[in-house]
């Protein structure tokens, strides 16, 4: 399993590096631990310092985690100013060494609004989806897999909420910039845009039955709409 470590320091692991001069021997690990069949702790990310502040596993059993503010990889520690720091990781499970999702990343908003979906979501097949704002200031939603990052909206959007189905089709409510249109659309598993409604719901959610859910409030529905 896995566990992050609370705020107190106390609650991290620490080494000893023996060829270290003697005032900084006491190395401390990063705050995301593993924990064997016995309980026993070690430390699950091979770099620094840094503080994760959340860790997510996707279906395909992939481990990710999302540093409390950008880092130097090279080095673990925190390098929120520098152009190329990574906010968004995937962690090796065997070595603990973290490879940078999308190194133009610079903020992912976890939301306490309980109407609004997660910023990172996953499809049945592992690939990871995640909006946040870029380095220049640039809203995204973006999908990576095996490598190779895909942009879902473009720069004319602005992104109220998005849901990720099974399939890797995407739900996605917000407004056009230009045009101040509100509406809610769905991206095709090959790219395709669908319009579903014309304005944005007060909550987007995949329910048991396996159909989305919406609490419609514009023109065209009121109440609660179910897309088959």
């Amino acid at each position: 399993g896995l566990a992050l470590a609370g705020d107190d320091s106390s609650a991290r692991l620490s080494k000893l590096d023996v060829n270290a001069p003697l005032q900084s021997a006491l190395v401390a690990e990063s705050n995301l631990l593993r924990v064997d069949s016995t309980g026993q702790l070690s430390s699950a990310m091979s770099v620094g310092v840094a503080d994760i502040a959340r860790f997510m596993i996707a279906p395909n059993e992939k481990v990710y985690v999302l540093f409390n503010s950008r880092i130097d990889l090279d080095n673990g520690w925190s390098e929120d100013y520098i152009e190329d720091g990574c906010l968004l990781a995937e962690i090796d499970p065997d070595t603990g060494v973290p490879t940078c999702v999308d190194n133009t990343l610079r903020d992912i908003n976890w939301q306490s609004d309980p109407g609004k979906n997660p910023p990172v979501q996953f499809d049945n097949l592992g690939r990871i989806y995640y909006s946040g704002s870029t380095s220049t200031g640039l809203t995204v939603l973006r999908r990576f897999d095996a490598g190779s990052v895909t942009d879902l909206i473009t720069d004319n959007v602005y992104l109220d909420d998005f849901l990720v189905q099974p399939d890797g089709s995407v739900f996605i409510t917000g407004q056009t910039s230009t045009t101040g249109t509100y509406w809610t659309r769905k991206i095709t598993v090959v790219g395709g845009l669908q319009t579903v409604l014309g304005s944005t719901p007060y909550f987007l959610r995949t329910f048991p039955d396996g159909n989305v859910y919406l609490g419609c409030n514009g023109n065209d529905y009121y109440g609660v709409c179910r897309y088959l």
